[in-house]
């Protein structure tokens, strides 16, 4: 099913030793900004403080104002939606499976990564999946969908997501297995009723006791959450360990506009994009539905790259957190260059950057305790460090560096109110940024959205 997906699409699915399964622009170049593909979910879930302002199933911001605003009709009062059409849809694709384990469990010891879990194991066991094909419809608009067999899974997480759970140490395995047995090893709760003494409430939303017949369909309902949680206690812990594995190093954050990170998801078909620090296509979201689209101009047969980690860090800190995350050694171009610049560098400039990332971190310390003047004082120290000349062949090296303090720069004249040195700052920060990354980053563009703000 994925060939046939990124098929409608344009885009080729390959293989290759060095570069493992990736993804390439099909017959067709690419324009920055162009669509390559769209796909909805597997299954994705809100953090936890977002679940009472942010719709459960579409996750777009919910508008109290409106008379569509619908809780869920099944007794957890955990899941709020934007309309009685997702609470509907996000019941027959996930919540069926979660709402009687919300109810047993306060959601305050409850984390996205236990959430999202539950609703992979319940999904997993549906029949269909709705995939966003390859029409440019509205992402409400599923009459162009595709569909993905979810009777295709567990061969999915067994031969196209790797777990690396071998690359996991010994403090993770710990935590998925507590999490595993916790959490979703349970058995059936005796403090639910059997389907014959339940009954549904439409007007309080809750569960309760009665001695009136219930009608097949809240007997149906009833039975099968009782069933649902049960499934889960059949899987070994050693399978969910090996998921939680699997789809730790395969999430996807989901951002909003601002952006902030509402939630993660499961995504198999974007799982397939490799990483690189200097990326080819960037990852936008509308509510949980991710677009892919170019950030520069794509020949054919150009892989098809994302940034799975922030790449405004330099070079060690990249691949130390790529490794531990993601577990491997990350030698994009970007990484490669940067490499060859390290044997340039000598020892004064070495010593120098030593001193900044010093400034830095005392700078950093600062702003935890709101000392913006101390804080401003090391950042600008840093800044000052920097400004030194250096050899031509490593000042991409340095610019990553100064576009970094620029930045602390700005949040702090921000927060001291100092517009003019604030909007200075902006400007020399995206100076450097349009040095080092792509031409249409999305992070260059908030700190022109900065900027505007700051003007």
């Amino acid at each position: 099913w994925l060939e046939e997906f990124f098929m409608g699409w344009g885009v080729v699915l390959s293989s290759s030793p060095q570069l493992g399964r990736h993804l390439c622009v099909g017959s067709q170049s690419k324009q920055p900004g162009d669509l390559l593909f769209s796909v909805r979910p597997f299954a994705c879930v809100l953090r936890p403080q977002y679940h009472s302002t942010h719709c459960r199933c579409c996750f777009k911001k919910l508008d109290f104002a409106s008379s569509e605003i619908a809780a869920c009709k099944h007794g957890c009062n955990y899941a709020w939606y934007c309309s009685d059409s997702c609470s509907d849809l996000d019941w027959l694709q996930w919540h069926e499976g979660e709402c009687i384990a919300l109810r047993r469990w306060s959601p305050s010891v409850l984390n996205e990564n236990v959430l999202l879990m539950w609703r992979l194991l319940h999904h997993r066991r549906r029949l269909h999946q709705p995939v966003l094909g390859h029409s440019n419809r509205s992402c409400g608009d599923n009459s162009n969908s595709v569909t993905m067999p979810t009777t295709l899974y567990p061969a999915l997480a067994a031969d196209f997501l790797i777990s690396h759970i071998e690359d996991y140490d010994a403090q993770d395995i710990k935590r998925f297995t507590f999490w595993t047995t916790k959490f979703i090893q349970i058995p059936t709760p005796t403090s639910v009723s059997t389907p014959a003494s339940v009954s549904i409430s439409a007007s309080t939303s809750t569960l309760t006791s009665t001695s009136t017949p219930l009608s097949a369909d809240a007997r149906s309902r009833a039975a099968f959450q009782e069933y649902s949680l049960a499934a889960w206690a059949t899987e070994t812990t050693e399978t969910i360990v090996s998921l939680f594995c699997m789809f730790f190093c395969n999430n996807f954050t989901l951002y909003d506009s601002k952006p902030r990170s509402l939630g993660i998801a499961v995504y198999p078909p974007g799982a397939m994009m490799n990483h690189s620090c200097y990326p080819t296509c960037n990852v936008a979201y509308e509510g949980n539905v991710a677009h892919i689209r170019s950030l520069t101009t794509l020949a054919p047969g150009t892989q098809i790259t994302i940034n799975y980690i922030d790449i405004d860090d330099v070079l060690p800190a990249r691949r130390a957190l790529l490794r531990q995350v993601f577990h491997f050694h990350c030698e994009c171009s970007r990484c490669a260059s940067e490499e060859q610049t390290q044997f340039l560098i000598s020892p004064e400039i070495e010593r120098m950057v030593l001193s900044v990332d010093k400034l830095r971190f005392e700078g950093a310390l600062c702003r935890q305790h709101q000392d913006w003047e101390a804080a401003l004082a090391a950042f600008v120290e840093a800044s000052r460090l920097l400004a030194a000349p250096s050899n031509d062949r490593i000042e991409s090296y340095l610019d990553n560096k100064r576009a970094a303090v620029l930045n602390e720069l700005v949040d702090v004249a921000y927060a001291l109110k100092d517009w003019a040195s604030a909007k200075h700052y902006c400007q020399n920060a995206l100076s450097c940024f349009e040095k080092v990354f792509p031409k249409y980053w999305p992070q260059t563009a908030l700190r022109w959205h900065k900027l505007a703000k700051i003007e």
